[in-house]
Protein backbone atom coordinates (compact mmCIF):
# COMPACT_ATOMS: atom_id res chain seq x y z
CA UNK A 1 0.00 0.00 0.00
CA UNK A 2 1.15 3.34 -0.59
CA UNK A 3 1.05 5.37 2.80
CA UNK A 4 1.26 9.37 2.44
CA UNK A 5 4.38 10.72 4.79
CA UNK A 6 1.93 12.85 6.47
CA UNK A 7 -0.84 12.01 8.96
CA UNK A 8 -3.80 14.06 7.71
CA UNK A 9 -5.74 16.33 9.54
CA UNK A 10 -9.77 15.07 10.26
CA UNK A 11 -11.28 17.21 8.10
CA UNK A 12 -9.73 16.07 4.61
CA UNK A 13 -10.56 12.43 5.57
CA UNK A 14 -13.96 13.66 6.80
CA UNK A 15 -13.81 12.33 9.95
CA UNK A 16 -16.71 13.39 12.59
CA UNK A 17 -15.06 16.53 14.30
CA UNK A 18 -17.04 15.73 17.60
CA UNK A 19 -16.32 11.46 17.13
CA UNK A 20 -12.77 12.84 17.26
CA UNK A 21 -13.33 15.23 20.60
CA UNK A 22 -15.00 12.49 22.07
CA UNK A 23 -12.21 9.25 21.48
CA UNK A 24 -9.49 12.42 21.81
CA UNK A 25 -10.91 12.97 25.78
CA UNK A 26 -10.77 9.00 27.13
CA UNK A 27 -7.64 9.09 29.55
CA UNK A 28 -7.92 4.89 29.84
CA UNK A 29 -10.01 2.02 28.19
CA UNK A 30 -9.69 0.16 25.08
CA UNK A 31 -10.86 1.95 21.66
CA UNK A 32 -10.70 -0.43 18.85
CA UNK A 33 -10.93 0.67 15.23
CA UNK A 34 -12.36 -2.22 12.52
CA UNK A 35 -13.30 -3.05 8.81
CA UNK A 36 -11.79 -4.70 6.25
CA UNK A 37 -8.62 -4.46 4.69
CA UNK A 38 -7.91 -0.93 2.96
CA UNK A 39 -11.16 0.72 5.05
CA UNK A 40 -8.17 3.42 6.56
CA UNK A 41 -8.53 2.08 10.01
CA UNK A 42 -4.64 2.62 10.82
CA UNK A 43 -4.83 5.92 8.75
CA UNK A 44 -8.12 7.19 11.72
CA UNK A 45 -5.91 5.85 14.56
CA UNK A 46 -2.55 7.71 13.65
CA UNK A 47 -5.35 10.69 13.16
CA UNK A 48 -6.53 10.37 16.74
CA UNK A 49 -3.36 9.82 18.01
CA UNK A 50 -1.64 13.01 16.76
CA UNK A 51 -4.56 14.55 18.44
CA UNK A 52 -3.69 13.40 21.79
CA UNK A 53 -0.27 14.06 21.12
CA UNK A 54 -1.28 18.30 20.21
CA UNK A 55 -2.20 17.94 23.99
CA UNK A 56 1.56 17.82 25.44
CA UNK A 57 2.74 15.55 28.18
CA UNK A 58 2.03 12.47 26.65
CA UNK A 59 3.81 9.20 26.88
CA UNK A 60 3.10 6.81 23.81
CA UNK A 61 4.81 3.44 22.70
CA UNK A 62 3.46 1.67 19.23
CA UNK A 63 3.77 -1.69 18.29
CA UNK A 64 3.07 -2.05 14.52
CA UNK A 65 3.44 -4.52 11.73
CA UNK A 66 4.92 -2.47 10.17
CA UNK A 67 5.61 0.97 11.20
CA UNK A 68 3.11 3.00 8.42
CA UNK A 69 3.06 6.69 9.75
CA UNK A 70 5.83 8.44 11.32
CA UNK A 71 4.88 10.63 13.98
CA UNK A 72 6.27 13.68 13.84
CA UNK A 73 7.28 15.66 17.63
CA UNK A 74 4.56 17.61 18.72
CA UNK A 75 4.28 19.66 22.08
CA UNK A 76 6.48 18.14 25.08
CA UNK A 77 4.97 14.32 23.84
CA UNK A 78 7.27 11.87 23.58
CA UNK A 79 6.43 8.62 20.84
CA UNK A 80 8.66 5.88 20.46
CA UNK A 81 7.36 3.39 17.36
CA UNK A 82 8.17 -0.11 17.16
CA UNK A 83 7.66 -2.57 14.49
CA UNK A 84 7.20 -6.06 14.50
CA UNK A 85 9.88 -8.57 13.80
CA UNK A 86 12.59 -5.52 14.24
CA UNK A 87 12.51 -3.71 17.66
CA UNK A 88 10.24 -6.40 19.20
CA UNK A 89 9.06 -9.94 18.05
CA UNK A 90 5.72 -9.94 18.45
CA UNK A 91 2.74 -7.72 19.47
CA UNK A 92 2.14 -9.79 22.62
CA UNK A 93 5.80 -9.01 23.62
CA UNK A 94 5.83 -6.19 22.60
CA UNK A 95 2.68 -4.58 24.63
CA UNK A 96 3.93 -6.44 27.76
CA UNK A 97 7.36 -4.82 27.65
CA UNK A 98 5.82 -1.32 26.76
CA UNK A 99 4.04 -1.32 29.92
CA UNK A 100 7.11 -1.52 31.66
CA UNK A 101 7.58 1.81 30.53
CA UNK A 102 4.96 3.73 32.09
CA UNK A 103 3.08 4.89 29.24
CA UNK A 104 0.14 6.93 29.12
CA UNK A 105 -1.53 5.44 25.57
CA UNK A 106 -0.35 2.09 23.58
CA UNK A 107 -0.97 1.94 19.95
CA UNK A 108 -1.09 -2.26 18.81
CA UNK A 109 -1.41 -2.22 15.08
CA UNK A 110 -3.73 -5.40 15.29
CA UNK A 111 -4.85 -8.04 17.94
CA UNK A 112 -4.14 -10.99 16.26
CA UNK A 113 -4.22 -13.58 19.15
CA UNK A 114 -5.68 -14.15 22.64
CA UNK A 115 -2.34 -13.28 24.38
CA UNK A 116 -2.27 -10.02 22.65
CA UNK A 117 -6.27 -9.04 23.67
CA UNK A 118 -5.86 -10.18 27.13
CA UNK A 119 -2.85 -7.99 27.45
CA UNK A 120 -4.92 -5.20 25.87
CA UNK A 121 -7.84 -5.39 27.80
CA UNK A 122 -5.79 -6.05 31.17
CA UNK A 123 -3.48 -2.79 29.90
CA UNK A 124 -6.43 -0.77 29.26
CA UNK A 125 -8.56 -1.67 32.68
CA UNK A 126 -5.41 -0.45 34.77
CA UNK A 127 -5.18 3.51 33.72
CA UNK A 128 -3.91 2.78 30.32
CA UNK A 129 -5.42 4.76 27.14
CA UNK A 130 -5.26 1.32 24.25
CA UNK A 131 -5.99 1.96 20.44
CA UNK A 132 -6.16 -1.07 18.27
CA UNK A 133 -7.61 -2.67 14.84
CA UNK A 134 -9.40 -6.00 14.34
CA UNK A 135 -10.98 -7.25 10.78
CA UNK A 136 -14.80 -6.91 10.91
CA UNK A 137 -17.20 -5.93 8.50
CA UNK A 138 -19.42 -4.18 11.56
CA UNK A 139 -18.94 -3.02 14.96
CA UNK A 140 -20.50 -6.46 16.67
CA UNK A 141 -18.80 -8.25 14.62
CA UNK A 142 -15.74 -6.59 15.85
CA UNK A 143 -16.43 -7.36 19.95
CA UNK A 144 -17.30 -11.07 18.48
CA UNK A 145 -13.87 -11.25 17.07
CA UNK A 146 -12.59 -10.41 20.83
CA UNK A 147 -14.73 -13.10 22.25
CA UNK A 148 -13.20 -15.87 19.17
CA UNK A 149 -10.12 -15.52 20.11
CA UNK A 150 -10.48 -16.99 23.52
CA UNK A 151 -11.29 -20.81 24.06
CA UNK A 152 -15.39 -21.40 25.29
CA UNK A 153 -14.16 -22.35 28.69
CA UNK A 154 -12.93 -18.45 29.12
CA UNK A 155 -15.84 -16.93 27.31
CA UNK A 156 -17.28 -15.47 30.50
CA UNK A 157 -14.33 -14.24 31.87
CA UNK A 158 -13.03 -12.62 28.65
CA UNK A 159 -16.66 -11.33 27.78
CA UNK A 160 -16.37 -9.50 31.61
CA UNK A 161 -13.07 -7.87 31.02
CA UNK A 162 -13.82 -6.36 27.38
CA UNK A 163 -17.30 -4.87 29.59
CA UNK A 164 -14.64 -3.35 31.82
CA UNK A 165 -12.82 -2.20 29.44
CA UNK A 166 -14.24 -1.15 26.06
CA UNK A 167 -14.49 2.51 25.55
CA UNK A 168 -15.86 2.59 21.67
CA UNK A 169 -15.84 0.73 17.99
CA UNK A 170 -15.12 2.74 14.95
CA UNK A 171 -15.94 0.33 12.11
CA UNK A 172 -15.11 1.94 9.07
CA UNK A 173 -16.10 1.72 5.19
CA UNK A 174 -14.66 3.43 2.13
CA UNK A 175 -16.80 3.72 -0.55
CA UNK A 176 -16.64 4.96 -4.08
CA UNK A 177 -17.48 8.88 -4.57
CA UNK A 178 -20.09 9.93 -7.27
CA UNK A 179 -18.42 13.23 -7.34
CA UNK A 180 -15.70 12.47 -10.74
CA UNK A 181 -11.58 12.88 -9.32
CA UNK A 182 -12.92 12.64 -5.35
CA UNK A 183 -11.01 9.96 -3.30
CA UNK A 184 -13.19 7.73 -1.50
CA UNK A 185 -15.58 8.79 0.85
CA UNK A 186 -15.70 7.35 4.33
CA UNK A 187 -18.79 5.74 6.32
CA UNK A 188 -19.17 4.99 10.00
CA UNK A 189 -20.75 2.49 12.15
CA UNK A 190 -19.91 3.60 16.35
CA UNK A 191 -20.61 2.30 19.37
CA UNK A 192 -19.68 4.09 22.52
CA UNK A 193 -20.14 2.57 25.86
CA UNK A 194 -22.47 3.43 27.90
CA UNK A 195 -24.31 1.00 30.53
CA UNK A 196 -26.73 -0.82 27.78
CA UNK A 197 -23.57 -1.54 25.56
CA UNK A 198 -21.54 -2.47 28.45
CA UNK A 199 -24.30 -4.77 30.05
CA UNK A 200 -25.05 -6.68 26.38
CA UNK A 201 -21.02 -7.04 25.91
CA UNK A 202 -20.65 -8.62 29.68
CA UNK A 203 -23.74 -11.09 29.37
CA UNK A 204 -22.56 -11.93 25.49
CA UNK A 205 -25.85 -10.21 24.46
CA UNK A 206 -24.78 -9.16 20.50
CA UNK A 207 -28.09 -8.68 19.26
CA UNK A 208 -28.74 -5.90 21.80
CA UNK A 209 -25.86 -3.42 19.88
CA UNK A 210 -28.25 -2.72 17.21
CA UNK A 211 -30.56 -1.32 19.88
CA UNK A 212 -28.05 0.24 21.87
CA UNK A 213 -26.50 1.92 19.05
CA UNK A 214 -30.33 3.62 17.95
CA UNK A 215 -30.97 4.19 21.22
CA UNK A 216 -27.82 6.12 21.89
CA UNK A 217 -27.95 8.35 18.93
CA UNK A 218 -27.66 11.80 21.13
CA UNK A 219 -24.89 10.11 23.22
CA UNK A 220 -22.60 9.89 19.87
CA UNK A 221 -23.12 6.91 18.16
CA UNK A 222 -23.59 6.61 14.64
CA UNK A 223 -25.70 3.72 12.72
CA UNK A 224 -24.66 2.63 9.59
CA UNK A 225 -27.58 3.18 7.71
CA UNK A 226 -27.57 6.90 8.90
CA UNK A 227 -23.91 7.32 8.39
CA UNK A 228 -24.80 6.26 4.52
CA UNK A 229 -28.16 8.14 4.31
CA UNK A 230 -25.91 11.32 5.21
CA UNK A 231 -23.62 11.19 2.37
CA UNK A 232 -26.27 10.16 -0.08
CA UNK A 233 -28.47 13.31 0.81
CA UNK A 234 -24.92 15.62 0.33
CA UNK A 235 -24.55 13.67 -2.90
CA UNK A 236 -21.56 11.99 -2.32
CA UNK A 237 -22.65 8.27 -2.78
CA UNK A 238 -24.73 7.10 -5.37
CA UNK A 239 -28.21 5.35 -4.13
CA UNK A 240 -26.24 2.07 -5.49
CA UNK A 241 -23.64 2.22 -3.60
CA UNK A 242 -25.63 3.38 -0.56
CA UNK A 243 -27.92 0.16 -0.71
CA UNK A 244 -25.24 -2.07 -1.85
CA UNK A 245 -23.28 -1.21 1.93
CA UNK A 246 -26.68 -0.79 3.99
CA UNK A 247 -27.21 -3.14 6.81
CA UNK A 248 -30.99 -2.98 5.89
CA UNK A 249 -31.29 -1.23 2.79
CA UNK A 250 -36.00 -1.52 2.35
CA UNK A 251 -35.38 0.68 5.47
CA UNK A 252 -32.41 3.21 3.88
CA UNK A 253 -34.67 3.44 0.63
CA UNK A 254 -37.06 4.65 2.24
CA UNK A 255 -35.42 6.96 4.80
Amino acid sequence: RVIPSRIPELEENNFPQELAERLVSYRNGLIIFSGVSGSGKTTSMAMILNEIAKQGGKRVITIEDPVEYLFPHVGNSIITQREVGLDVGCFSSGLRHALRQDPDIILVGEIRDAETARIAMSAAETGHLVMSTLHSRDAKGAITRMWDLFPPALQNETQTMLAASLRGVVCQHLLPSSIPGERRELALEVVLRNNAVAAGVRTGRIDTLETAILAGRKDGMINLDDSLGELLRQGRITQETAIQFATDPRQLTRL
